[in-house]
């Protein structure tokens, strides 16, 4: 009979399944994103109306080009369904030392078995540092008694990738961290003017203003732009941010991998009246909630007690599963 999940993945690859869904052009289903929207009522149609063309199109430009201008942002990604509960915050902070915090929460309650688990992540362009920061479950042990790991929790491991090819899957996953249908970043005002004029004069993004709505988000009032997004021109676009931001080329970045250059995908990009931030992404059914504009986190790279897999090793072995 197959253990329980947690203790077949490791911690790596848990972040992955949740991270899944945010990696460029792998929007698949899940977590209905319209449950993160509070729909205006009736009586506030009056001033969806009174929204002219201009104004619509000044504050959508105005929120892709401020997303060109943060040192740092956080993503909340969820996904649940029949028990379980996988919620990732990352933090990602953009600048000399790029890289991306990330927490993960997994729960799952069965009959059986309940097992709650809390994650963090470091990722660099060359290493990731993980650990443990809880890790809750009735799940016996072989012997059929309960297992502890307390002495495992909150300790680090850190992976470097051992070959030339893992290093650059570990660049291109890193890639694909920050990869959706609006651009993060903190790039220089001439960098940002000429990508915005490129998106502009290329129709990368259109929408009507007849569908443009109002919707609201912890109090918080937002307008919802539904977006055609020109795939093959946008990662061409993407790709040049990248590079100006000190990455190597990436093969899921190559715009050329796109054979139908009038490929286009539906978004709903949601953004603050107030602030003019993205809050919310959604493609499909999945949804991508933005917060933490701008906001610093000095942290050194942590010290590591184990390395490339041990601390998951030992994981399995408590629960006596091998892979």
């Amino acid at each position: 009979m197959e253990k329980h999940l947690i203790t077949k993945r490791s911690t790596k690859d848990l972040a992955v399944w949740a991270r899944r869904f945010v990696a460029l052009g792998v929007m698949l289903a899940g977590v209905s994103g319209y449950l993160w929207f509070t729909e205006l009522k009736n009586d506030d149609a009056s001033a969806v109306a009174a929204w002219s063309v201009e104004d619509n199109e000044r504050l959508f430009w105005s929120a892709i080009e401020n997303s060109l201008a943060v040192p740092s942002v956080t993503r909340i990604v969820e996904d649940g369904g029949s028990g379980n509960s996988v919620v990732q915050r990352q933090q990602m902070f953009f600048g000399e030392d790029p890289k991306v915090y990330s927490q993960v929460s997994f729960d799952t309650r069965g009959a059986l078995e309940n097992t709650s688990v809390l994650t963090e992540g470091i990722s660099y362009l060359d290493s990731q540092y993980s650990r443990y920061a809880s890790f809750e479950t009735d799940q016996p042990g072989p012997d059929g008694t309960s297992v502890s790991i307390d002495d495992l929790i909150g300790k680090w491991d850190h992976y470097v990738p051992p070959t030339e090819q893992e290093q650059q899957q570990l660049k291109e996953f890193y890639i694909s961290e920050q990869a959706t249908y609006v651009m993060f970043g903190n790039y220089s005002s001439d960098f940002r003017r000429s990508l915005v004029k490129n998106l502009r004069e290329r129709g990368v993004y259109s929408f009507n203003n007849e569908t443009v709505v109002g919707t609201e988000l912890d109090g918080e009032r937002l307008r919802v732009f539904t977006v055609n997004v020109r795939l093959k021109d946008f990662v061409e676009q993407v790709g040049s941010a990248f590079r100006h931001a000190g990455f190597d080329d990436s093969e899921q970045l190559d715009p050329e991998q796109i054979t139908d250059p009038e490929e286009v995908r539906i978004v709903r990009v949601s953004v603050s009246e107030r602030t003019g931030e993205v809050r919310v992404i959604s493609v499909a059914q999945i949804t991508q909630n933005y917060t933490g504009y701008g906001i610093t986190k000095q942290f050194d790279r942590p010290d590591a007690e184990f390395s490339n897999g041990e601390l998951e090793t030992r994981i399995q072995e408590a629960f006596g599963v091998t892979l």
